[in-house]
């Protein structure tokens, strides 16, 4: 399907592709791949044509194919040619012979492909009508089709509000009433010149007046866009350190399916980093041929380490100029290690951060400092009896006892080692014991299990101290740990600690659930924290199904990099989405100041209430699932949620057998106060009532300080997060 192409790549980023398949390099001229969305999985098409004319051929047309849809989500022009697209595509579905006619049958059909559910009686009397001059065949062409479908569309919310507005002329808006609707009612702040140079650009040319379809088509257009256009670009202050921001970063970015059984694909890597991601996770395990990505001791499928790097290189800056970090997560032997660093080394070359910017540096550097900049974070991963450890960027050397290491893996049960609210002081101040040293060699004290022999030191003491296992000694590959400049791994030992060794590159993980914790425990020392230091959030282990948290609830104490799963696209990665789609798509969004400077007072803002009216939706989208004759019974669910707060819901009404043009005109009121406006967000979900389980059909969220108000089309989005062409919910908001 065209309209499920994501890129269309040749040359050189086909190279890796050649290589894998070990195909001639005589074909690579030749070979081009189609990266592709199939069921919300990204996938790869590979094609080599017989010649360099046909290469040139399907090249340059699925380009402009792969272009055109993406052009007309927007646009005066483009609008018209959307409604236009849009008919054709429905004729065609109804033409099943291709004659170019439709029968009474034909267009039945099609009416209850459109989820149009309408008297037989009455759809008769719209088929007639739709004929332009008397026909014997009783049968439609496309210009009959095209006034049929006008026939039944027919807005009559639209209507109404064009005649409330209109009041001079009555079927024509005029310069003044169209500037006063913009200002009062869409709360638009415009220069003069600004507002003519609007309402001419939708005027019928002829006569320079703005008639009904011209409204229509600026209530449509990007002119009037639900999201605010200021956000689109990079808007915000870029030089602050990077603790002063929320970085947009994925969990086991290498997974396109669950967590146990899973595929591993670079499709991952392209997904994310196309949309702006930026941090990804890479977990390194040995292979037979060199260091391989998989989630281990699951069914997950591998991936060379070299093709994920390949990618990355390929891919890190195509959304975004800003740094990229790559989390590791090693498992690999010295050797495997020693090949990591040097491909990481060979494949990113300049782009790879390996020395600090400034020897006198006091704080991380900026986002700016880092344009096009790829750093890395490491967790270097091995086995004690009963868990697995982290480990710091080494000083010198490279043998590490466990003492030096923390832990952060992914699972639940591992984490709660990691995180001991008992504070580090605590464990200071337990008795000390002297450290005897022994000459037993370590390859034959290894071999010591279950009769390590001690001296005898009373039952009472034998009665309480539990079996005591050997520390574990790690080889760490110098090569690899010289890598590590910026996001230095460390187990988290209390914010006391953390408060007397402040060293700015050092960073801490946890799951979400550990982090909930600190968050009801020790809230402003983690804030006070954040400001400073990277503290990374992922899911807990549980989450094999590949579901997210709620990362809102993260960002509030100033959580920097809040991990989700990015191949399911819940209500968690639906608030990422919304949350990153400012400032640009750049993946960084700089924090509210209050979470920058805590020590500062911050005035309380007052109580708020936010006004959604429901007015009504178009061409709703058939479910895959649902019977031929089955019409959908759509309602919508708006959601307001807040940040440290349960989500307040709120639904329509059931318009049943409607999923063509069904009209609500319902009013939602959400009362709230929150002191960072720009981490709530407003949550649209548009459901088909069914008995037992409701159907998801389409849902949108936006930051509501991103939201324009007044009459505005909501985009929508399917259960991958892919936008629907054609299907929207018209809504009116305000803000008091």
């Amino acid at each position: 399907n065209i309209e499920s192409i994501k890129e269309i790549l040749t040359g050189e980023a086909i190279r890796r592709y050649r290589e894998h398949f070990n195909l001639s390099v005589d074909s690579e001229p030749r070979w081009f791949t189609i990266i592709y969305v199939d069921s919300g999985k990204y996938k790869s098409l590979h094609l080599v044509a017989q010649t360099l004319q046909l290469f040139n051929i399907w090249v340059d047309n699925l380009e402009k194919l792969y272009l055109h849809r993406r052009d007309i989500i927007g646009g005066l022009v483009h609008l018209r040619k959307r409604q236009y697209l849009w008919l054709e595509q429905q004729w065609k579905q109804a033409d099943k012979d291709g004659n170019s006619r439709l029968d009474f049958d034909d267009v039945a059909k099609l009416c209850c492909h459109l989820n149009i559910n309408m008297p037989k009686s009455l759809l008769e009397a719209k088929f007639k009508e739709s004929y332009q001059y008397e026909k014997e065949d009783g049968q439609l062409d496309f210009t009959d089709f095209q006034q049929f479908i006008k026939l039944i569309n027919q807005r009559v919310e639209l209507d109404k509000l064009f005649n409330s507005l209109a009041k001079e002329r009555g079927n024509t808006l005029t310069l003044c009433e169209f500037k006063d609707f913009l200002i009062n009612i869409q709360k638009y702040a415009l220069k003069e010149e600004e507002y003519d140079n609007l309402y001419y650009k939708f005027c019928d040319k002829g006569h320079k007046e703005m008639n009904l379809e011209g409204f229509s088509y600026f209530l449509m257009s990007s002119d009037n866009a639900i999201f605010a256009s200021e956000h689109t670009k990079i808007y915000q202050d870029m030089t602050q350190p990077l603790s002063h921001y929320f970085i947009d970063s994925s969990h086991n970015t290498y997974l396109i399916g669950n967590q146990l059984t899973g595929e591993s694909s670079v499709e991952g890597y392209i997904q994310t980093l196309q949309r702006g991601c930026r941090c990804v996770e890479i977990d390194c395990w040995d292979g037979p041929d060199g260091p391989i990505v998989t989630h281990g001791h699951t069914l997950t499928s591998k991936i060379t380490f070299q093709d994920v790097i390949s990618t990355i290189r390929t891919y890190a800056f195509k959304a975004s100029p800003y740094p990229l970090i790559l989390s590791l997560e090693v498992h690999c032997s010295i050797d495997q290690q020693n090949q990591m660093a040097s491909i990481l080394r060979n494949t990113l070359g300049e782009y790879l951060v390996t020395n600090f910017i400034s020897e006198n540096e006091t704080e991380l550097p900026s986002p700016a400092d880092l344009l096009y900049k790829i750093i890395l974070k490491i967790y270097m991963k091995f086995k004690t009896r009963n868990r697995e450890k982290e480990v710091p960027k080494l000083s010198e050397g490279y043998v590490l006892s466990e003492d030096y290491a923390g832990s952060a893996t992914d699972t639940e049960s591992d984490t709660n080692t990691e995180l001991n609210v008992e504070s580090y002081k605590e464990k200071e101040t337990k008795a000390k014991r002297k450290k005897i040293k022994s000459r037993v060699a370590q390859a034959l004290s290894d071999l010591m299990v279950y009769f390590s022999t001690v001296k005898f030191k009373g039952f009472n003491y034998h009665r309480e101290t539990k079996p005591k296992h050997k520390k574990t000694k790690l080889r760490v590959a110098q090569t690899l740990s010289d890598l590590m400049v910026y996001c230095s791994s460390v187990k988290f030992k209390g914010f006391d600690y953390h408060r007397g060794n402040p060293k700015y590159n050092q960073m801490c993980s946890f799951t979400n659930n550990d982090s909930s914790k600190l968050i009801k425990s020790e809230r402003d020392a983690l804030i006070q924290h954040n400001t400073r230091q990277l503290t990374r959030i992922y899911p807990g282990g549980f989450r094999v199904n590949s579901s997210n948290y709620e990362p809102h609830h993260q960002w509030m104490v100033g959580n920097q990099l809040v991990s989700l799963n990015w191949q399911t696209f819940d209500l968690g990665m639906q608030i990422d989405y919304a949350m990153f789609s400012v400032n640009g798509r750049c993946g960084y969004v700089l924090k509210p100041e209050r979470l920058c400077n805590p020590e500062i007072t911050y005035p309380t803002l007052p109580t708020q209430t936010l006004t959604i009216e429901i007015i009504s939706a178009q061409y709703l989208p058939k479910l895959e699932d649902d019977f031929i004759d089955k019409i959908i019974d759509p309602f919508v669910e708006v959601e307001l949620l807040i940040p440290g707060a349960d989500a307040i819901k709120k639904r329509t009404s059931i318009i049943s057998d409607n999923g063509f043009n069904p009209i609500w005109n319902e009013t939602l009121k959400f009362t709230f106060n929150c002191n960072d406006m720009s981490l709530v967000f407003l949550r649209f979900v548009i459901w088909d009532q069914d008995i037992g389980n409701n159907d998801f059909i389409a849902s949108y969220c936006i930051p509501v300080t991103s939201l324009q108000f007044g009459y505005r089309y909501v985009p929508l989005n399917d259960f991958n997060g892919e936008q629907y062409l054609y299907t929207t919910l018209f809504i009116r908001s305000s803000l008091e």
